[in-house]
């Protein structure tokens, strides 16, 4: 596991981070209806995603740095079946900084 974030990095993201996290999910042309947070175990589940972008979170400012080992920190947009999806492959952990708002950003604007 990676030491814990600064406090400074644990801060809900500003009005110009979550802007340029909607430009960039935006520029994908993905606009999906269904929202997946996958945790610990669950990435093959995101493989199953047929992928129209593939973004790391450290690409999109509005989403936290991750601690734990094994989750990815990656959004896919795509479809699974016949919907258009977002997958959240990783999130940060409320034990981690102690802050339980931590994800708000990122999910809100997928």
């Amino acid at each position: 596991m990676n030491p814990p974030a600064s406090d400074s990095a644990l801060a809900q993201p500003n009005d110009d981070a979550v802007a340029r996290t909607v430009q960039r999910i935006a520029a994908t042309g993905c606009r999906p209806r269904i929202a997946v947070l996958l945790g610990s175990g669950w990435q093959p589940f995101a493989e199953r995603v047929r992928p129209r972008a593939t973004l790391p979170y450290a690409q999109l400012p509005a989403f936290p740095p991750l601690g734990v080992e094994g989750h990815a920190g990656t959004l896919h947009l795509g479809r699974l079946g016949a919907h258009e999806v977002a997958v959240l492959a990783g999130r940060r952990h409320a034990y981690e900084s102690g802050d339980t708002s931590a994800m708000r950003g990122a999910i809100a604007e997928v």
